[in-house]
């Protein structure tokens, strides 16, 4: 037990990893009573007297109860708190992996730990998520502050600057770009369009500098 923790620290600490651990599927709620049983004995060797030790230990079983009710609907406090819509069903996503974690995740799908290295991937990384509620939901509010902090600069360096198309025939406006989307994509590639004004048909393209291309479109 650290010394600089008093007894309820430590135990609230405690009830905390436990659920922790369990809610990752890592612990049994059943080996509870052993957990209760080595916070006794630290908490013995420490100098606290049989009746706060009793006390303390009731204090690990309730910090441990009100976690695991706290984090019950962790992902819908999660999406609230951060105004995203929940998506539904599955979705197939590209990673990037360590070689020899695939290694691993290979192995064990020739063990027939899971049907494919896809479900293998979706299971780890499902109880990655699961392992770290507790911090999801105890950090929601500031996971949403980040999220409205990173939009409101964004929103400010896209209206930044447009970048207008003009017809070369009659100036008129036939396209618009923010100058930080073209940044962000490299340039706009050649774009097929046709001038609301003189009906004139043009192919344009601009560079990452803001650099705008035009030509008339070739007639097939």
């Amino acid at each position: 037990m650290p010394v600089t923790l008093t007894g309820e620290e430590y135990v609230d600490m405690m009830g905390v990893l436990f659920t922790s651990q369990y809610l990752s599927g890592r612990e049994s709620y059943l080996r509870m009573s052993e957990w209760k049983d080595e916070i006794a004995n630290v908490l013995g060797q420490n100098g606290f007297s049989r009746d706060e030790i009793t006390q303390l230990g009731k204090r690990f079983v309730q910090k441990a109860e009100q976690v695991r009710e706290q984090t019950a609907n962790w992902r819908e406090k999660l999406f609230e708190s951060t105004s995203i819509e929940p998506a539904t069903g599955t979705e197939t996503t590209s990673v990037r992996m360590l070689a020899q974690d695939n290694q691993i995740i290979d192995v064990l799908v020739d063990l027939g730990f899971q049907n494919s290295r896809s479900d293998a991937i979706a299971y780890f990384a499902h109880k990655g998520l699961e392992y770290n509620r507790y911090w999801l939901w105890l950090h929601r509010d500031d996971i949403a502050k980040a999220i409205s902090s990173h939009k409101k600069i964004a929103d400010e360096i896209r209206g930044r600057s447009e970048i207008p198309v003009h017809c070369p025939k009659c100036r008129n406006i036939i396209g618009m770009h923010s100058d930080y989307l073209i940044w962000r994509s490299g340039g706009i590639r050649p774009t097929n369009t046709t001038c609301s004004s003189c009906k004139t048909e043009w192919v344009y393209e601009i560079d990452v500098r803001g650099r705008v291309d035009i030509k008339q479109a070739e007639r097939t």
